[in-house]
């Protein structure tokens, strides 16, 4: 079966149109009276969709206790809900606060949303970014939304306003990132850092690596399971150790 060009929308520039095939998405096309079209790329399905969350890796073990916390800051009804889990990269804070956002999924079912700030990148995602994604998903990806950050704020609240909607933001760089996507009252925000970020009514965790002791503990199992067949017991230790961390409030 012959596959099909994807049908495009060509904004129409000088009282004419034009008709382009294959795939020029993002490009300009000039016609035969000089004037230029723009044809916009398609929004990613992905990342427009209102159920993002994946699922966290099949082994994780430990941090009772802090996912105890996090879910219980997370379950209030009467305002928005704000955690923060900070700690050094591949210390676990992303898998620990997917599997946080799966026992949340429940609790609010109109969207769980997952995205990447990208803290660490040499260009972090900004707001206003976030906030075009999170209004697509409900009004679809081809929503025209306003270039005035404040009138695009206005809208983004007003679409979060009377859901329930987690908010799962990865890797932010700081609070100045993050700030400016507060939920209003019955959703909730959930950030993960490498710096700690204090918002007002957030509940905090750092996330520091596990004493020897405690290691030893969360690596039994493994030990037992996998010694029979040669595995590297060092190996073991470091896995045990970015699978749980001790907690402690943030300051």
């Amino acid at each position: 079966m012959t596959n099909r060009p994807h049908k495009k929308t060509i904004r129409r520039v000088g009282g004419r149109g034009a008709a382009i095939g294959g795939d020029v998405s993002d490009s300009a096309i000039i016609t035969g009276d000089h004037n230029v079209v723009q044809i916009s790329a398609p929004a990613d399905p992905v990342a427009t969709a209102l159920h993002q969350l994946r699922a966290p890796v099949g082994d994780f073990i430990g941090r009772e206790h802090e996912i105890e916390t996090l879910i219980n800051a997370l379950r209030h009804n009467s305002r928005a809900c704000i955690s923060g889990i900070n700690g050094m990269g591949g210390i676990g804070k992303t898998e620990l606060a997917l599997l946080v956002a799966q026992h949340l999924s429940a609790d609010y079912p109109d969207a769980q949303f997952l995205i990447n700030l990208q803290g660490t990148d040499a260009s972090p995602r900004p707001p206003q970014e976030v906030m075009a994604t999170c209004i697509r998903a409900f009004l679809g990806p081809e929503a025209r939304l306003p270039d005035d950050l404040d009138q695009l704020s206005q809208l983004y609240l007003s679409q979060l306003s009377g859901k329930r909607v987690l908010l799962f933001l990865d890797n932010a760089l700081d609070i100045s990132q993050v700030h400016p996507l507060l939920p209003p009252p019955g959703s909730a925000l959930l950030v993960t850092s490498r710096r700690a970020i204090t918002l007002p009514g957030m509940t905090p965790l750092t996330l520091n690596p596990l004493a020897d002791k405690e290691a030893r503990t969360i690596a039994g199992d493994r030990t037992a399971c996998q010694t029979s067949s040669g595995a590297d017991l060092s190996a073991l230790w470091l896995l045990a150790a970015s699978h749980s961390r001790s907690w402690q409030p943030a300051h």
